[in-house]
């Protein structure tokens, strides 16, 4: 268990920690994905896709993200947790997480690699 202050004076909020392989460690470690940040988009993740495969991937949205900071979190603690993508396995062990970066696919002309072949 993980408990978590808000910043709202005495109350407090228990939050399920999830199992975490091996693998899903040195990712986060890599990745600068800190434990706290995992279980709160465990907690509060309100986007799921299913892979074919039965695992399925976790995100949370700006709006919860939002809500979370009105009720005391602070907004740099949550802030980018909307980029954070969970893979979960069909026990809900996490398999690995990452950082999505969506401006690279949106906009070609970010990506040096696109620049390169025009």
């Amino acid at each position: 268990m993980f408990t978590a202050f808000n910043g709202e004076g005495d109350r407090h909020m228990t939050i399920e920690t999830t199992k975490i392989t091996r693998h899903a460690r040195r990712r986060a470690q890599q990745r600068a994905v800190s434990r706290h940040q995992i279980d709160l988009v465990r907690q509060f993740g309100d986007r799921e896709i299913k892979s074919h495969n039965g695992s399925r991937f976790l995100m949370i949205s700006g709006k919860v993200v939002q809500e979370l900071i009105d009720e005391g979190f602070a907004a740099s603690d949550v802030d980018k947790l909307t980029r954070l993508r969970l893979i979960l396995s069909r026990k809900d062990n996490l398999m690995t997480c990452y950082w999505s970066n969506r401006r690279r696919k949106s906009n070609p002309d970010l990506h040096r690699r696109a620049r390169r072949y025009q």
